[in-house]
């Protein structure tokens, strides 16, 4: 939650953010942004009251912003070094399969009950089932930008600078989960 309130405040100053997260009925986070785990209903109204206060473009962008801060943060304190080491050796298609081995054992802290899985064939592909940034939403075009921006991030500067993820479907859209896909130059393989 601290990564979109930073992000808020960026965007539109403290006296706006604030009017934001009272009329989300979310207001204990800004006083105390990182105080324990974000509840899943939490995560859902943050986004729905995106939605709704600044439209689904306007929403999208917020959420993208907000998403490369908590890559930030998370490359700055999650990240060892070990493996920071390991991921720049590897060929591109095992690093990257590597971190979402990684990602995988620890999916639970940003997707709550929801179901993180990936596959790993000709494509790299990694999916998001019961998405508590989707709950209850319906939008004409995927809105997970946030989990697009953190992953992009990570791969970027963990793995190489060339990598993409883009939002295939989108359990907003009706899809049964919210795909990913994750792409980078030939030449750099």
């Amino acid at each position: 939650m601290a990564h979109i309130i930073k992000t808020m405040e960026d965007n539109f100053g403290t006296g706006e953010t604030i009017d934001f997260f009272i009329a989300s009925r979310l207001s204990q986070y800004l006083s105390h942004p990182l105080a324990g785990r974000v509840h899943e209903e939490d995560v859902c109204r943050i986004h729905q009251h995106l939605i709704e206060t600044y439209g689904l473009s306007h929403a999208k962008t917020l959420s993208w912003q907000a998403g490369q801060k908590s890559a930030d943060y998370l490359l700055k304190n999650k990240i060892s070094k070990p493996l920071r080491f390991i991921l720049k050796r590897l060929p591109i298609r095992w690093s990257i399969t590597l971190l979402l081995r990684e990602i995988s054992n620890h999916a639970w802290t940003f997707v709550g009950s929801g179901v993180f899985t990936y596959q790993v064939f000709k494509s790299i592909t990694f999916y998001i089932e019961s998405n508590p940034i989707c709950r209850g939403i319906r939008a004409s075009e995927p809105i997970c930008d946030y989990y697009a921006a953190i992953f992009e991030g990570l791969f970027k500067n963990l793995i190489h600078p060339s990598i993409v993820v883009k939002e295939l479907g989108c359990e907003a859209q009706g899809d049964p989960s919210c795909s990913f896909s994750v792409k980078w130059s030939e030449s750099s393989s």
